[in-house]
């Protein structure tokens, strides 16, 4: 009789034990998710995945840790991670295909284009990026991720891509919104990517425009007359582009770099 009470309450002890252990592990997982979050929220990437990475029970990780875990990899540079992170938030959206999960894929493919990029995954970067777009209808936020599909294409030496990718933009030049200076900016970079496109295919003609265009959209930059003198000593006679090249003291009389390419293409004049 004492022998079987001994048992049951063996019995009754380790359960006990049992379910202490199991409420601590789901105690324990609830504090790290609430840490880990706040660490997120105060921008402490560092502390918010290591805390993530601590997590262990499924229940805890679900997509909103994955993203965050994503994000704080990709803020830490770790786009291995990241795209680990967000493959594993792709499987769990598949687990539930019924919900909407238009934010989600948006999150998804944008870290995975620019995580490829940093990763030199050109291919895999444009990818992605093009599927954001597909999802994004906000032409502030595409504008920002095309010049790093510009700078990919051209990576790749897929020059003809990255022209049409380009013009693609221009056309819808509405559409960006481009009146201020950050899209001056924006321009700038367009049309230099593409003045250097066109000097990749040995279409100077075109080339030219481009260079005109860097010299409308920022007169006060030497850039574009450099791009323009360029172009000139491939399409015009050794006279003509020195002449052009001379010209450009009386806009920059000051400039050093304009100063020692005349000395040393002309000699001292």
């Amino acid at each position: 009789m004492k022998k079987n009470k001994f048992k049951i309450s063996l019995i009754v002890l380790i359960f006990l034990s049992i379910c202490f252990v199991i409420i601590g592990c789901f105690k324990y997982n609830s504090y790290l998710k609430t840490k880990a979050n706040t660490y997120y929220k105060q921008g402490n990437y560092y502390k918010a995945y290591a805390l993530y990475e601590k997590i262990f029970i499924e229940k805890f990780i679900d997509i909103d840790v994955l993203i965050k875990k994503s994000r704080s990899a990709y803020r830490l540079a770790r786009y291995d991670d990241c795209i680990k992170n967000l493959n594993s938030v792709e499987k769990l959206i598949m687990e539930n295909p019924q919900n909407d999960y238009t934010e989600e894929f948006k999150t998804i493919y944008g870290l995975k284009g620019q995580s490829y990029n940093h990763l030199k995954n050109y291919s895999k970067c444009i990818y992605y990026l093009n599927k954001y777009k597909e999802l994004q209808n906000d032409f502030l936020i595409i504008k920002i991720i095309e010049p790093t599909i510009i700078e990919a294409y051209c990576e790749l030496n897929e020059y003809d891509k990255c022209i049409e990718e380009i013009n693609s933009i221009l056309v819808n030049k509405d559409k960006f919104n481009i009146k201020d200076e950050f899209d001056n900016h924006f321009l700038f970079q367009l049309y230099d990517r593409l003045y250097t496109c066109y000097i990749e295919k040995d279409d100077y003609n075109n080339a030219l425009l481009a260079a005109k265009n860097l010299i409308n959209i920022a007169p006060n930059n030497i850039d574009g007359y450099f791009s323009t003198y360029y172009i000139y000593t491939k399409i015009k006679d050794k006279k003509y582009a020195n002449e052009y090249l001379l010209s450009l003291k009386e806009i920059f009389p000051n400039n050093k770099t304009l100063q020692s390419i005349i000395k040393h293409h002309i000699g001292n004049n």
